[in-house]
Formats: structure tokens, sequence, C-alpha cells
């Protein structure tokens, strides 16, 4: 199963481009955030996000979120729309993230072995989280998916 990069591999990706997928999940008005398993993924251990991962560049971003999101929340995912993409860099290291809408048939989530917890919070609630990754990015995509 991928993940987000792991800030472990970052020294072993020297001029490395990396592509994540990411998905804003909706259901019923309220939006699913995930809790990374404590321990595992550097400084993203313990942290609230949004479904998603690592995919390789050769793979269609497409159909790779919503793999994705079946592996972390185990239902199969419609895409709303694709929304807006953005580029990062971080030392030697650096990338492209696309962002989906997402909507899933259900509130019950059966959580990959990659995530300990699920919230699912009325959007105009995300500002208020704490240990959020990516937080004001992804404030600013229920921005651009007309959520908030």
């Amino acid at each position: 199963m991928r993940s987000e990069f792991d800030s472990r591999q970052v020294h072993n990706l020297k001029n490395e481009k990396i592509l994540i997928v990411k998905a804003l999940v909706i259901n019923k008005d309220k939006l699913l955030l995930l809790k990374k398993v404590e321990g595992v993924v550097g400084d993203h251990s313990g942290k609230w996000e949004a479904p998603g991962g690592k995919i390789e560049l050769d793979e269609n971003p497409d159909r790779e979120i919503l793999r994705e999101v079946f592996e972390e929340t185990g239902h199969k995912g419609k895409i709303i729309r694709k929304l807006s993409s953005w580029t990062w860099e971080l030392e030697d290291i650096g990338g492209e993230a696309d962002v989906y809408l997402v909507e899933i048939d259900s509130q019950k989530v059966k959580l990959s072995n990659e995530h300990s917890e699920f919230i699912w919070i009325n959007p105009e609630d995300m500002e208020k989280m704490e240990n959020l990754i990516f937080k004001n990015k992804f404030i600013e995509y229920l921005r651009e998916a007309n959520l908030i």
C-alpha cells in the first residue's frame, strides 16, 4: 500500500519527482479525515489527513485515487471532479499533488493498517482541526470545491 512520502526516504530520493493523489471524500455534507498510525511515517505520524498516497509517474491519477480511497476506506468512490494541482519542493525532492473531490456511499469506514482512526466533520470545521497534514492547502481545496 502506498502512502504519502516518508520523510525518512527523502535522502534516498535525490532529485526525484513524486506524484501524490489526495481525495476530499464526502458523504452527506460531511468530510472524511483519517489519522495516521503513530510511529509509522516520520513527521506525519499520528496526524490527520485526507485519503490518498504516492503513485508512480506512469500511473493514471484518476484510477489511482479511486484505488487509494478503496484501500483506505473500504468503499468504491465516485469522482465528482478533479480540483487544481499543486507542486512542492523539499530539499532534494519535489513533486506534484493531484486533488479530487470524491463521494462515497456510506460513513462506515474500514480502515487500512496505515490509519488508526477516522472522523467525519463539517467542512467548515476543518479550519479548527489540530495536527492536520496540508491543512492550509486543503482549506483552499474546500473553497475551490464550494464546500466552505
